[in-house]
C-alpha cells in the first residue's frame, strides 16, 4: 500500500523502533510523484486515495494478478512472490547498494507475503534474494520470531473468540470465520490484531478456500479470502469490500 504498515508486534521490538516515524496521516499538498506499493486497486488505500489526485505522476508497483492498472505508470509482475522482490531487483538493476535498513524492510516484505517461504509463490528467485538480504547482516531470526511467533494477550483472546465462529461448507472445503467490532472491543483488540486470521480458516486440512468477515464499521464488512492455490486467491480477492444493509 502507499505506506507499509508493520504489524503492531514489530513496532514493539527494538529492531523496528527506527520506523516509528513512518507517517500514516493524510497530508493534502502537491506531490511530484506518488508510489503505491502492494495494492491491487486504489480503493484499498482508504482515505489516502485522495492523495492520488494531488500528484503529477502515480506509479503502481504490485505483484497481484488482480491489479487493475490504476496508475499513470504500472509495474505489475505477477511472477514475483512479493513487492519486496520487485523493489530489490529495481535497486540492483540500477546499480545501487542495499543498506542494512533497506534489507530488513525488503526481507520483511518477502517473508510475510510468502508465509515464511511456505506458500506456492515462493520461487528459487525468492530464496536467492532472501539469501542476499540475509548476507547484509540483518537479524532474520528475530524478524521471523516477531512476525510469526509473537502474540499479544489481546490477540490470543480474540483468536479464541474468532475460531469459535467457525462454519464449514461444501463438504468442508470452504471455511468461514468472522469478527465484529464488539468482539474486538471486548478483547481489547483492534483491526490489526485480526488481520491474518483468515489463515486459520484456510489452514484446516480439508479446506481449499478460507473466508474471513471483519466488521470495519456499522453495517460495513471487509471480506478476506485465501485459498491454497495462488491463482484462485488472486481472482477471489478482486472484490473485498461489501456493505450489509
Amino acid at each position: 500500500m502507499l505506506m507499509s504498515l508493520i504489524q503492531t508486534n514489530c513496532l514493539q521490538s527494538s529492531i523496528f523502533t527506527r520506523f516509528f516515524d513512518v507517517k500514516d496521516t493524510l497530508v493534502k499538498r502537491h506531490y511530484d510523484c506518488i508510489f503505491v506499493l502492494d495494492c491491487s486497486d486504489k480503493d484499498r488505500l482508504g482515505p489516502l486515495v485522495e492523495l492520488l489526485n494531488m500528484a503529477d505522476v502515480v506509479i503502481n508497483i504490485d505483484h497481484h494478478i488482480s491489479n487493475d492498472l490504476f496508475a499513470d505508470i504500472n509495474y505489475v509482475d505477477t511472477n514475483a512472490g512479493a513487492v519486496g522482490e520487485i523493489i530489490y531487483n529495481l535497486i540492483r538493476i540500477n546499480g545501487f547498494e542495499i543498506s542494512h535498513n533497506t534489507a530488513m524492510c525488503l526481507y520483511t516484505s518477502i517473508v510475510t507475503d510468502t508465509g515464511g517461504f511456505k506458500y506456492s509463490n515462493t520461487t528459487s528467485m525468492t530464496l536467492n534474494i532472501a539469501g542476499d538480504l540475509i548476507n547484509t547482516g540483518i537479524d532474520f531470526p528475530e524478524i521471523n520470531r516477531i512476525l510469526f511467533d509473537s502474540l499479544t494477550a489481546q490477540q490470543v483472546k480474540l483468536l479464541s473468540r474468532v475460531t469459535s465462529t467457525l462454519e464449514l461448507y461444501n463438504n468442508n472445503s470452504i471455511a468461514m470465520l468472522h469478527v465484529t467490532k464488539d468482539m474486538m472491543e471486548e478483547c481489547g483488540a483492534n483491526e490489526n490484531d485480526a488481520s491474518e486470521m483468515v489463515n486459520y480458516a484456510r489452514d484446516i486440512d480439508t479446506v481449499e478456500v478460507g473466508v474471513f468477515i471483519k466488521e470495519v464499521e456499522k453495517g460495513k464488512f471487509r471480506v478476506s479470502l485465501r485459498s491454497k492455490t495462488r491463482l484462485m486467491s488472486g481472482l477471489l480477492l478482486k472484490n473485498s469490500m461489501v456493505e450489509v444493509i
